[in-house]
């Protein structure tokens, strides 16, 4: 190749170790499940179990188990994964290992030995903490040297600098982007910072000099015969090739791939829209919200006497909202503003008449004047939410969904307000644990209907994972 030829833009050495990644994933699963198995067996020893100790360490092999079934299932080396779909994987991959256990016992007649509650805890355990250990990893380990793989991308100026701010806003993904091939390039460099490398052609030739294996194909235009011919090209010089479709919107979460008349077609899935899966959802929200409100109920009743003696007013606000098949409904809150709230925000719009646009915006202001000093706090840390869980247990809201609207909302929503209709507005949903107050409305707008086309349990999961620790750092509320 040319001494000329641009370099690539990868100030890291380019001999990244996806098994590195991959060690410290396996490293970070056995450490749960050991931590998740220790805890289950002491826990249940100092409630009176009665059992040795050392029985339980005859299955430390079990450890040896749990990685071979998490490699079988893909969850190695722990890169390019979909957090919704690492969390379905390995919700099943452990399940099936502690079922193979409760089998082995049950051959080898051994099953009475060993605590039925114990298991049972450790099983639960496992569940919860290898994917947050995983998580953790990924937030610490992302912007190391050696985590991920370099990826080259095909695509024009404008497509290729969309990908390349994706990718580094995401870096946990472990796709790092190297440089550019573009068959219209005008200039060497990116508006990215990327080095445009050459045409398509030259692809194969970097990716031999410098050991490329990853691609990453974002041309709209380039589809059927081209892009066929295409990947034939380059099949030798990347080994995993990825494709932008082009179809904003959609994730693979509810798209599975087909293939009809020889020619590959994507089955697309409206999950939250057939009547069993609402009824599904419908018994877990019913199911976790009682159990939330009996265990929140002491928190509850001090708020609400905290609100009482701040300031004159009740301690609940009720506001109309737009829920199910359009119905209005009165959304539960704890009051975070003044009784004489909307007279303060006329003065306030007369004084900074630039907050109203705000308003007009948003239909928030982040210094509201009508909020109390409670207030703040409240919002801060979501505790004004609380009382939702009532209008969940009425079956008016759901754990997680799109954000109850207000009629001024409507025209906001477009097209889209009736794909919001069809289903129940949720107490947190993707918006929630995506900025909250720190994106526009049509940002909003697109979280809610990409949460209603690509919904599954495994996504309710995450979410209201994620919500636990949107709501501890206070992310976009105000």
């Amino acid at each position: 190749m040319a001494a000329s030829s641009p370099a690539l833009a990868y100030p890291r050495p380019l001999a990244t170790w996806p098994g590195m990644c991959g060690l410290f994933m396996l490293g970070g699963d056995l450490f749960a499940v050991a931590v998740s198995i220790a805890i289950a067996v002491l826990g249940r020893y100092l409630l009176n179990g009665d059992f040795e100790l050392s029985l339980y360490l005859r299955t430390v092999p079990i450890l040896a188990v749990f990685a071979a079934v998490y490699a079988l299932n893909g969850l190695y080396p722990g890169i390019t994964l979909n957090p919704v779909r690492e969390i379905r994987l390995l919700t099943l991959a452990t399940s099936i290992v502690f079922v193979m256990f409760t089998a082995l016992l049950f051959f080898v007649k051994e099953g009475p030995e060993y605590s039925r509650a114990a298991f049972l805890a450790a099983w639960l355990l496992t569940l919860l903490l290898v994917p947050l250990t995983r998580a953790s990893l990924r937030a610490l380990l992302a912007r190391r040297s050696w985590w991920g793989c370099p990826v080259v991308i095909f695509g024009n100026r404008d497509k290729a600098h969309e990908i390349v701010q994706g990718l580094r806003r995401q870096p946990q993904l472990g796709l790092m982007p190297v440089g550019v091939f573009d068959d219209d390039y005008h200039q060497h460099v990116t508006s990215s910072g990327l080095p445009v490398l050459g045409r398509f052609r030259d692809a194969a030739r970097y990716a031999q000099q410098f050991g490329l294996s990853r691609a990453l194909i974002a041309v709209p235009d380039l589809t059927g015969e081209r892009l066929a011919e295409m990947l034939d090209h380059h099949s030798e010089a990347f080994s995993r090739v990825y494709i932008f479709p082009g179809m904003s919107g959609l994730s693979s979460l509810g798209v599975e791939p087909r293939e009809m008349c020889n020619q590959l077609s994507l089955e697309l899935r409206r999950s939250l829209l057939l009547p069993r899966c609402q009824f599904a959802k419908r018994m877990m929200d019913a199911i976790l919200g009682f159990m939330l409100s009996l265990l929140l109920l002491p928190l509850m009743l001090f708020i609400a006497l905290l609100i009482r003696l701040e300031s004159p007013g009740v301690a609940l606000f009720g506001h109309r909202r737009i829920g199910h098949l359009g119905r209005e409904f009165k959304v539960w809150k704890f009051r975070t503003m003044y009784s004489d709230g909307d007279r303060i925000l006329q003065e306030h719009w007369r004084k900074f008449p630039a907050d109203r646009r705000e308003w007009e915006q948003n239909h928030k202001l982040r210094c509201d004047p009508r909020v109390t000093p409670l207030g703040r706090i409240l919002r801060k840390t979501s505790l004004d939410e609380i009382p939702q869980l009532w209008n969940i247990l009425r079956g008016e809201m759901s754990l997680v969904g799109p954000r109850p609207i207000v009629t001024a909302e409507v025209p906001k929503y477009g097209k889209s307000f009736g794909m919001y209709c069809r289903v129940v507005p949720g107490l947190t949903g993707l918006w929630q644990v995506s900025g909250r107050s720190q994106t526009d409305y049509q940002e909003r707008v697109d979280l809610d209907a990409y949460y209603v086309r690509n919904w599954s349990p495994w996504f309710d999961i995450y979410l209201l994972a994620r919500t636990f620790f949107v709501v501890l750092k206070g992310e976009g509320a105000y």
